[in-house]
């Protein structure tokens, strides 16, 4: 009985393990301003929020269920998580580059990953499978627009202009540019 008086005591190994995780994952949050871990970012915690997703979804009036909703951003949709993380990363690649990403970003890690996303949603808007919610927030990114105007052929051509033009017309290889290879 006197343990139980003890500040942070706790009976189960299973629970101090539990809370450790949900400190860490409370100082990620902290220190990167509200965003949530992913693979790249900090995969323990990131692996840890989608256990606890499949653990506690169906029981969400359980103490620990209760303790992650409260949580500033928790989602029980992984699928909502996913939509927003390109989104935040679609913002970000705005704010960083001035524009929203087009065929050239394809070649890119970051660009590709939001040039993706643009695709995916563009996509989902033809097929009014778009939320109101999710329409509002993409049109509120400074130059947004729906229908795709860039023209990937074009786009592909000029990157082997300008390729030709800085190496002696010598034609991409494999070793040099796989994407303009294949265009080619």
């Amino acid at each position: 009985r006197k343990l139980n008086d003890l500040p942070g005591w706790q009976w189960e190994t299973k629970d101090i393990a539990w809370n450790r995780q949900f400190s860490r994952l409370q100082e990620h949050l902290t220190t990167h301003n509200g965003e949530w871990p992913t693979q790249q970012s900090n995969n323990e915690s990131y692996q840890w929020v989608v256990k606890q997703r499949d653990r506690y979804q169906s029981r969400k009036n359980s103490q620990k269920a209760k303790r992650l909703a409260e949580l500033p951003g928790w989602l029980w949709n992984a699928r909502a998580v996913m939509w927003d993380n390109g989104y935040t990363r679609l913002k970000d690649f705005v704010k960083e580059f001035g524009r929203l990403p087009d065929g050239s970003d394809r070649n890119d890690e970051k660009g590709s990953y939001v040039s993706r996303f643009v695709e995916r949603q563009r996509t989902a808007y033809k097929r009014e499978a778009l939320s109101d919610d999710r329409i509002k927030k993409l049109e509120e990114i400074q130059g947004w627009f729906w229908e795709d105007t860039t023209d990937y052929w074009q786009v592909t051509y000029e990157e082997l202009q300008d390729f030709l033009a800085s190496n002696d017309n010598i034609y991409p290889t494999k070793n040099t540019n796989d994407t303009l290879r294949a265009f080619v």
